[in-house]
């Protein structure tokens, strides 16, 4: 059974309409999550460098001082990083590491 021109128009038309409709929402989607990411970015941005006003010259040197310290004990072997699995962690400190560097005045100072 053969269409006629008009069922023909009608279905390309809707065809037409569809598709148009399904590239603007996927255009819309994209930038509408690439602006709010970049919003999101830029105010967590602006709420860290907030933060640092709340910590004084002393507490910015002991943050400095502990993070050298863990630093140079919180050491992995190339061999642990990649047995890993994907999205998996692995601590740099023990227990009893954390424990002791959670104690120290550094960490106390900041802490409070």
């Amino acid at each position: 059974m053969r269409n006629s021109f008009g069922v023909k128009l009608g279905i390309s038309i809707i065809l037409l309409t569809v598709g148009l409709t399904t590239i603007s929402l996927y255009y819309f989607c994209s930038v509408t999550s690439a602006l709010v990411k970049r919003q999101i970015a830029v105010r967590i941005k602006d709420i860290g460098s907030t933060s640092t006003f709340l910590f004084t010259n002393q507490d910015r040197q002991n943050l400095v001082k502990l993070k050298q310290t863990i630093d140079q004990e919180a050491q992995f072997s190339l061999t642990e990083v990649q047995k890993l699995p994907l999205g998996g962690t692995l601590n740099s400190l023990t227990p009893a590491q954390i424990k002791k560097y959670q104690s120290t005045p550094e960490f106390q100072s900041i802490a409070c």
